[in-house]
């Protein structure tokens, strides 16, 4: 029963996440049959490319939030047969996103993004590029695969709603222990990163008085110093330490300067 408990708690979480996830990324915007034919037989030539036997190429219906094109070989990556995917469309997510990372990118990444984007012009959001870390579960192996997905928007309406959603997503070689997006718009004649947010699961239970003193540390100071910087005793900054080196797990600084990079 308790299993059974947990799967529910598990299934409503996920349902919250997945409504949050469809108030920021479902468009009202209607699609004509033409348009999805005519980006269909594009995406169906990538299915030759070598490369497609460990990819998956989408084309997204904002409005349905149904996958018009999903490549053969997206199982491969998922353990989902493109099948399963066109028939549940984006519900499919939470099932196959690592779930702490599916939370984050709803809940930190996404708004992030999408607010940097709606402050482009119409020819920057023509040329915005998405580009997210997270981990798949592979439904076969149940193994987590780290993941890179690059997306952009491929169609817009009379009133520059996005209409399509046209993406990659392959493996990556970046061991993320949380999550990453970056939206890069073309500006000043070249792309540029215009914005860019990586957030873990750990970090997010870190004070914001913690992330100071990781971030004082990391750059070279004392523990005396930073209690110094920051008007605090010295026991305290070396009990918020500890309790900041068992919260994240770490063993040596060397790992603090790694979460620091990645994380901060």
């Amino acid at each position: 029963m308790k299993r059974f408990y947990l799967f529910l708690l598990y299934k409503s979480k996920s349902l919250d996440e997945y409504k949050t996830y469809l108030s920021l990324l479902k468009e009202k915007s209607q699609v004509n049959d033409a348009e999805i034919k005519a980006l269909i037989e594009e995406y169906k030539a990538t299915e030759r490319f070598s490369i497609a036997s460990k990819t998956l190429f989408y084309i997204l219906n904002l409005n349905t939030q149904h996958y018009e094109f999903i490549n053969k070989h997206a199982y491969n990556l998922t353990g989902v047969n493109p099948e399963d995917f066109k028939e549940n469309g984006t519900k499919i997510l939470p099932e196959i996103i690592y779930y702490s990372d599916y939370k984050l990118l709803v809940n930190q990444v996404f708004p992030k993004l999408q607010n940097c984007f709606l402050e482009l012009n119409e020819a920057q959001q023509k040329s915005a590029v998405f580009e997210l870390y997270y981990r798949f579960i592979n439904k076969v192996s149940n193994s987590l695969e780290p993941v890179v997905e690059y997306s952009s928007y491929a169609a817009f309406d009379k009133s520059f709603k996005p209409k399509i959603s046209t993406g990659i997503i392959l493996k990556s070689s970046h061991k993320y222990q949380g999550v990453r997006g970056i939206l890069r718009a073309k500006k000043d004649g070249e792309m540029k990163d215009l914005c860019d947010h990586r957030t873990s699961l750990e970090k997010e239970q870190l004070s914001k008085r913690q992330i100071e003193i990781i971030e004082l540390v990391c750059q070279g100071y004392t523990k005396s110093e930073v209690a110094d910087k920051l008007h605090l005793a010295k026991g305290t900054i070396h009990s918020h330490v500890k309790n900041i080196y068992h919260k994240l797990n770490l063993k040596n600084q060397a790992e603090l300067f790694q979460f620091k990079d990645n994380y901060l």
